[in-house]
C-alpha cells in the first residue's frame, strides 16, 4: 500500500514460498491508508484512515466468498478520521476498534465493540472518560489474565494507560507522558 492521495491502494497477500504478492482488494483512491487488520470470527477486518473526500471505514473480507464489504462508516467526513487499532477480546467473542472522529461529531474519540462484526456500539467514550484531545492510541497489550491495556495520548504527549478486563470493564491504570508504540511485559523466573 501507499499513503499518497490519488494513488490506488491495495490489500496484498503472499504465502510462504511464493515469489510474488497477490492483489486481494483495491481501496478507493482517496483513502489515506490502512490503520489496522485483525481476524475475527474467521473473517478479516481492516480499519481505514480517511481523506477529506471519503469517510473512514471498517472493511470486512468474508473468507467464504473472498468478498470485501464495509461494516462501519464514520458519521462524518474529514481528514484525520481513522479506525485502529483493531483487536479481539481474550475470549475471541468481541472485536474492538479505536475510532478517531475528527469532524466534530460527538464523541470525537471512542472505542467501539461488536460481537458479530456488523452491529457496533460505543464501549468507551474516550472524551467523557478522559477529556478532549486523546487522539493517538498505542498498540494493545494482552496480559495473562485476559485483560487488555492500551495507551492513548494527546498531541502534547499527555497520556494514559487504559485497562479493559476480560469482563469488559474499563479503568485508567496510569497517567504518564510520552507514551508511544507497543507495551510489553518482561516476566522473570526466580
Amino acid at each position: 500500500t501507499n499513503f499518497v492521495v490519488g494513488y490506488q491502494m491495495q490489500v496484498l497477500w503472499i504465502r510462504p514460498g511464493d515469489n510474488t504478492w497477490t492483489a486481494d482488494a483495491n481501496l478507493p483512491s482517496v483513502t489515506l491508508g490502512g490503520v489496522s487488520m485483525v481476524e475475527f470470527l474467521g473473517d478479516l477486518y481492516l480499519g481505514l484512515h480517511s481523506s477529506a473526500v471519503v469517510d473512514a471505514t471498517i472493511r470486512k473480507r468474508t473468507v467464504s466468498t473472498a468478498a470485501w464489504s464495509t461494516v462501519h462508516t464514520s458519521d462524518g467526513s474529514g481528514t484525520g478520521q481513522f479506525y485502529g487499532p483493531l483487536w479481539v477480546s481474550s475470549d475471541g467473542l468481541t472485536i474492538l476498534a479505536f475510532w478517531n472522529n475528527a469532524d466534530g461529531s460527538a464523541p470525537l474519540q471512542r472505542i467501539l465493540s461488536s460481537t458479530d462484526g456488523t452491529t457496533w456500539s460505543t464501549e468507551l467514550d474516550v472524551v467523557t472518560d478522559l477529556g478532549a484531545g486523546f487522539t493517538v492510541p498505542g498498540i494493545p497489550f494482552r496480559d495473562s489474565d485476559g485483560s487488555d491495556y492500551i495507551s492513548i495520548r494527546k498531541s502534547d504527549d499527555t497520556g494514559v494507560i487504559k485497562k479493559r478486563t476480560s469482563g469488559g470493564t474499563w479503568s485508567t491504570v496510569d497517567t504518564i507522558n510520552n507514551l508511544r508504540g507497543a507495551m510489553m511485559a518482561l516476566r522473570t523466573v526466580a
